[in-house]
């Protein structure tokens, strides 16, 4: 995770601890062997409540400006209108209905 990437969509000065503010969050990911069609979530969490403008779902391969094929790496980002509060924050990224990781990071003063 970071609040930047380099000009390659790699993290700069990743972490899991970030001040308050009104940046994007990063999460950096890894994938291998998947298909077009298969259901994606990315579900935002503060403080164990549901954050609804990040989180997103949709369909592999189906969308236009995320056809990110069947292997590769890639970065997901949210930034909230209002900015980051402090809080714990996680993200579970879900493949049809299977839990597939959790982040987690903080924000913090």
């Amino acid at each position: 995770m970071a609040l930047e990437r380099d000009g390659n969509g790699q993290p700069v000065n990743p972490g899991n601890k970030f001040p308050p503010g009104d940046q994007r969050v990063y999460l950096f990911f890894a994938w291998d062997s998947m298909q077009n069609g298969n259901m994606t979530t990315f579900a935002w969490y503060k403080d164990g409540e549901f954050l609804d403008f990040c989180s997103d779902t949709w369909l592999w391969g189906m969308v236009e400006g995320r056809d990110w094929g069947e292997r590769g790496h890639t970065s997901y980002y949210c930034k909230l209108p209002a900015g980051w509060e402090p809080g714990s924050y996680e993200i579970h990224v879900f493949i049809e209905t299977r839990l597939q990781g959790v982040a987690q990071f903080v924000i913090k003063e």
